[in-house]
């Protein structure tokens, strides 16, 4: 914490030095949005207002120095105040969670049906099947209902496979 502490008054010495041709574009009476940002390493974030950051890039390039960069709000979520600075929250894969292979089937059907995926690759699956795997891919990324021509000379559980094409009526 002394390391970071030290560093950002380096930072406002040296900003103070430099100031000369940078326009000041904070005002009290004027709203700006708070924004997370990050050191060029990666190493700590900050919350700062949006001015501030401006200003400080003005410096900073004008020093030959790298700018300061905008991050996503989930990496200064760490962050305890409003304006502050903290380690940079480092982002952890989205486990699947337990209730999705655990998902009771109210309707224990054995047919099959054909789901196809955006990139166009299908499936056959029964119905309890298609809810666990779409509850594990998220909402984005679901498999579709789709015509069971496409899914032709597949079998039951096969992985994904590219689509038949249907033959379009002329």
């Amino acid at each position: 914490m002394l390391k970071v502490i030290g560093i950002l008054s380096l930072y406002v010495g040296f900003f103070h030095t430099i100031q000369a041709n940078c326009p000041v574009t904070c005002r009290s009476n004027v709203a700006s949005p708070v924004r997370c940002i990050r050191d060029v390493g990666g190493v700590f974030c900050a919350h700062m207002r949006e001015c501030q950051v401006q200003e400080a890039n003005c410096r900073l390039i004008r020093a030959n120095q790298p700018p300061i960069v905008y991050t996503d709000e989930i990496m200064c979520r760490d962050l305890k105040e409003m304006l502050g600075f903290c380690a940079l929250a480092i982002r952890k894969r989205r486990s699947v969670t337990s209730n999705c292979r655990n998902l009771k089937c109210s309707i224990l059907s054995k047919t099959l049906n054909c789901y196809s995926s955006k990139d166009s690759k299908c499936q056959l699956l029964t119905n309890c099947q298609i809810k666990r795997i779409n509850c594990e891919r998220g909402r984005a990324n679901r498999l579709k209902l789709d015509d069971m021509r496409r899914c032709e000379d597949m079998s039951a559980g096969q992985a994904l496979r590219k689509c038949k094409n249907i033959p379009r009526r002329g």
